[in-house]
């Protein structure tokens, strides 16, 4: 049967709109639970498993020293990975399962001493940074494969933003309730209970990642013959020349490692601020959900992006961030402030949600028209490397921000030193990465090069194509 008849979407680079539906359900298989590792996690160890905060800051600094080495392995693998079912799609199959296994323990607590609680924290927690490397990195490293076409990448990517963001909100709206209902009392039963059914949630969404998802850029016989050329080419070194003087990149990985951060402990102090300063634990179902008001801005990137560059609309996303927070800063026991600066704050965090990515994209089609390198796998490793990282030395913060500030679970009325540390995990620090994101951006000058970059690579790749149509 010919494959020109069968399949015209991938010929004319258009991605069937299952395909984007599947990809967008990939983010949303992982949201659902990093949403609320992010923003209960550190609340569930030190409040739930009554581990000392400074162990759990410690053990979230430590185990990312995992990523340190997992996220770059699993890139090469990514790279190295030559299959007739695709270079990142075989990755989503072998990975659903430990996701949602590990996804789900972490909010275990064995019947053990706290010494042997803080090991399983370890062991669980170990497990699901790994599992998601191994699904975020492809999920990422797919997407400049699956079209040439920069609006039908950007299209996908606003699935994937978009329908990450919905899980997110249902995560936000369902989280304490479904904990409340499981549990019937018993907190450590209600968070294993709903972990659970995160776990299976995203175990379903990535095998149907799998079946649905296609890689069509290349033309197998090319993909062939570039995978025979790296190999021969051999490894690591030709993967990192695609890495060499992309300074795009490397300012967008710190604007990456920021929005990281910003996201672990702004999440993470909310818990904290609304029952120490607000004193009402029962908002934050209606106030956390208020961050996927983004869904409302990543829908509208794609036409604010023909008016304006990413940069200028990434910029303007971190301005409004900065100043959501200072609302609240403004009038700190305001419940109204509180609504204000979480609106103004959800609907910024769309601008950056849905540019990220692509952003990276056209880095690595940066990197192929300085290099002719292109090594998506150890991009993308990279970024999730340093989003991991980002998460683990945010968690880590919380927990010796709050340890410095005197900080007592067992307290219902904190000290003024631990009620000035919850206010610098909720408002201080997150105003301090969007500055440092905003420095990065001010460096940024990729996007006014992309129409030279395509053109190259276009007129490159239609050469490549004619030399392996002649042979």
């Amino acid at each position: 049967m010919n494959r020109t008849e069968t399949e015209p979407q991938i010929i004319t680079g258009k991605i069937p709109v299952v395909s984007k539906l599947a990809y967008g359900l990939g983010d949303a298989s992982t949201t659902l639970l990093r949403i609320v590792i992010m923003t209960y996690l550190t609340f569930f160890y030190t409040d739930v498993a009554k581990l000392d905060p400074l162990a759990v800051g410690t053990m979230m600094l430590v185990t990312q020293i995992v990523n340190l080495v997992s996220a770059p392995v699993i890139g090469v693998l990514v790279d190295r990975t030559h299959t007739k079912r695709g270079q990142s799609r075989p990755w989503f199959l072998g990975v659903a399962v430990p996701l949602g296994i590990f996804g789900a323990l972490c909010f275990c607590t064995p019947n053990l001493s706290p010494a042997w609680r803080l090991a399983f924290a370890y062991l669980t927690y170990n497990g699901y940074n790994i599992a998601n490397n191994a699904l975020h990195i492809p999920l990422g490293s797919i997407l400049p494969n699956m079209s040439t076409d920069p609006n039908e990448r950007l299209s996908a990517n606003s699935w994937r933003m978009n329908l990450g963001q919905c899980a997110g909100a249902l995560s936000a709206l369902i989280t304490v309730p479904l904990v409340t209902w499981i549990g019937q009392g018993n907190e450590p039963r209600g968070y294993f209970g709903t972990a659970c059914l995160y776990g299976a949630f995203a175990v379903a969404c990535t095998l149907f990642c799998y079946f649905a998802i296609h890689e069509n850029v290349m033309p197998e016989d090319q993909a062939k013959a570039e995978g025979k050329t790296q190999r021969q080419k051999g490894s690591l070194k030709h993967d990192l020349a695609g890495l060499k003087y992309n300074l795009p990149l490397y300012l967008l990985l710190i604007v990456d490692f920021m929005n990281a951060m910003f996201t672990t402990i702004s999440n993470s102090g909310l818990m904290y601020y609304l029952k120490y300063q607000v004193h009402n634990v029962a908002l934050m179902p209606t106030v956390s959900v208020l961050s996927y008001l983004a869904i409302i801005v990543i829908a509208a990137v794609p036409t604010l992006n023909k008016r304006f560059t990413k940069r200028v609309l990434f910029i303007f996303g971190l301005l409004s961030i900065i100043i959501g927070r200072v609302v609240m800063i403004a009038f700190p026991s305001s419940v109204i402030a509180l609504y204000i600066g979480m609106i103004i704050t959800g609907l910024a965090l769309g601008f950056g949600t849905a540019l990220v990515y692509t952003m990276v994209a056209d880095c690595i089609d940066y990197g192929e028209y300085r290099t002719g390198a292109r090594s998506s796998g150890l991009t993308y490793s990279l970024s999730s490397m340093l989003e991991g990282i980002a998460t683990g030395v945010g968690a880590a913060l919380v927990g010796y921000v709050l340890k410095w500030g005197g900080y007592d679970a067992n307290l219902t009325d904190q000290s003024s030193s631990a009620m000035t540390a919850i206010h610098a995990v909720f408002l201080y620090i997150p105003i301090a990465c969007c500055a440092v994101s905003l420095i990065a951006l001010c460096f940024y000058k990729l996007d006014h090069k992309l129409p030279e970059v395509n053109k190259v690579l276009a007129e490159r790749h239609a050469d490549q194509s004619a030399a392996i149509a002649a042979e």
